[in-house]
């Protein structure tokens, strides 16, 4: 059975939001408990801009633990029954502080997360998230080890990546790399490198979360202000779009979630 993600969400996700310290780089830890589920469920998961670390606890021998890249398109994915699925949506700008890789291989794909993949501090051991049947034990200690990943560098978190999130979606990759004080050039290489899409393409899921927003959040609002309203050209370059990155127009999407 395939439902959408965000009516799934509705009914089993829970989240918790993340230590003020972190909530540049965090956007939330999640749970999802499939114990009262029979079968296994197929649910259609749309670009949010982030990455994830996963993990299955199955309370048998070790948890799988999983990291997502970003994501570009929907993507199906399986939620297995019978266990509890602890989760932490991460913003780009977390890269850099937690994982020794680039995120440009898992674009669209999950990976098995091992310990030589996170960055180390102070000899502590990453086996909590392999061994802990509770998310809330899980969820403490990565907000522990961000902290102090965040408090041993000389820098803050990535600024470029902050400043890119919290930009108007709707300017140019040239307009915002000349606020942020670096070349476009530069910026599009180096996003690139490291998360394996285009800024313009991370710009345009961003500015399609928006508009999926204010499309959940005011039903009664018309297609057309939502497109002035998020920076798209006109109503067809919003349905395009959003098609792009959910596989329905705004109107399917509406109907299919109701």
């Amino acid at each position: 059975m395939k439902e959408s993600y965000s009516k799934y969400l509705s009914t089993m996700e829970k989240t918790r939001v993340p230590h003020t310290l972190l909530q540049s780089i965090v956007q939330s830890f999640w749970t999802i408990d499939t114990h009262n589920n029979t079968t296994d469920k197929v649910i259609q998961v749309l670009p949010d801009g982030c990455f994830d670390i996963v993990i299955y606890i199955t309370k048998k021998n070790r948890n799988e633990v999983v990291l997502t890249g970003i994501w570009d398109k929907p993507i199906e994915v399986t939620i297995p029954n019978n266990l509890f699925i602890a989760g932490a949506r991460l913003y780009p700008a977390c890269k850099d502080i937690l994982l020794t890789i680039d995120l440009s291989t898992t674009k669209n794909i999950h990976i098995p997360l091992t310990q030589n993949m996170i960055r180390s501090i102070d000899d502590i051991s990453f086996d909590l998230l392999f061994t802990s049947d509770t998310p809330d034990e899980i969820f403490d200690f990565l907000e522990a080890y961000l902290c102090l990943l965040i408090k041993s560098r000389s820098e803050e978190p990535n600024s470029i990546l902050d400043r890119i999130r919290h930009s108007n979606h709707s300017k140019s990759v040239k307009t915002i790399s000349k606020e942020i004080g670096i070349s476009d050039r530069h910026l599009a290489r180096k996003f690139n490198q490291l998360f394996g899409i285009k800024t313009k393409t991370y710009l345009n899921i961003l500015r399609f979360i928006k508009a999926k927003e204010l499309l959940l959040s005011n039903k009664n609002i018309s297609i057309i202000d939502i497109a002035l309203e998020c920076g798209y050209y006109d109503q067809a370059h919003l349905s395009n779009e959003f098609k792009k990155y959910s596989g329905m127009t705004p109107k399917q999407y509406l109907l299919k979630d109701v």
